[in-house]
């Protein structure tokens, strides 16, 4: 998969990316709004690439079973609607109409246009935005057993979605496109002795998800959030917020 470099007032605004998406793997790219629609517009060739975007409507007045049947008629699929309501978790759902759905149900519904998807590669945008928990765990497991026979791309902007189910993870940015350092979590690690702490350095931000950690450059945080929506901002990050809330180790 190739993007080609575009320029803005004579400043490179997406630079040349080639990846190589193994099978069994999803890769996520965290971008900004401008950067994704760029990104997704190359991608022209629908033979090879199936592209959903953020927002992407459905058909109101069908129910959630006509929608899954008429899918499944376009397609040429050999699955039986029942199966898949099953498969789908969405059997209680079966007879209401799409415009009756929850947000979040009714998106869940949208996406599932991509298992239906005929192409090799699926690239979607913001696919987790605006699920719930429980539409966010249905998809990610319709998405890992999607990624054993087709290549995907998630663009998002938000780090925690492309963590749910990206193996990869690049930043691309205005200082260029990069990976992220993902590494498993190690729960026992090893203490730091209390006559070493004065001579630690700090390397990385690291922030912990499940059984993997990021590690991040100080440069490419913009803002910190708690649990109680605490926020700050780069500016002040390095001065204060590092001694005063993160226990960091060098790395």
């Amino acid at each position: 998969m190739q993007f080609q470099p575009m320029y803005y007032d004579g400043k490179l605004f997406l630079p040349k990316i080639e990846l190589n998406i193994a099978s069994n793997q999803t890769i996520g790219i965290i971008t900004d709004l401008k950067r994704k629609q760029l990104l997704m517009n190359q991608l022209e060739d629908h033979s090879q690439y199936y592209l959903f975007r953020a927002g992407q409507g459905e058909y109101m007045r069908l129910t959630v079973e006509e929608l899954i049947t008429f899918l499944i008629k376009v397609t040429e699929r050999n699955e039986r609607v029942t199966l898949l309501m099953d498969y789908f978790a969405l059997k209680e759902e079966r007879k209401v109409k799409i415009k009756d759905l929850s947000s979040s149900k009714r998106m869940y519904v949208t996406l599932l246009r991509a298992f239906f998807a005929h192409q090799p590669t699926l690239v979607l945008e913001e696919p987790y935005f605006y699920l719930e928990e429980q539409d966010r765990r249905h998809f990610k497991r319709i998405l890992d057993d999607l990624s054993k026979e087709k290549q995907i791309l998630i663009l998002t902007s938000n780090l925690e979605d492309a963590m749910i189910s990206c193996d990869v993870i690049y930043r691309l940015n205005e200082f260029g496109f990069h990976p992220l350092d993902i590494r498993d979590s190690v729960e026992d690690k090893q203490e730091v002795p209390e006559q070493d702490r004065a001579n630690i350095t700090l390397q990385k931000i690291y922030t912990k998800r499940k059984d993997k950690v990021i590690l991040f450059d100080p440069p490419e945080v913009d803002y910190i959030e708690s649990i109680d929506s605490f926020r700050v901002c780069r500016s002040s990050l390095i001065n204060s917020l590092i001694s005063r809330f993160i226990r960091v180790y060098a790395f």
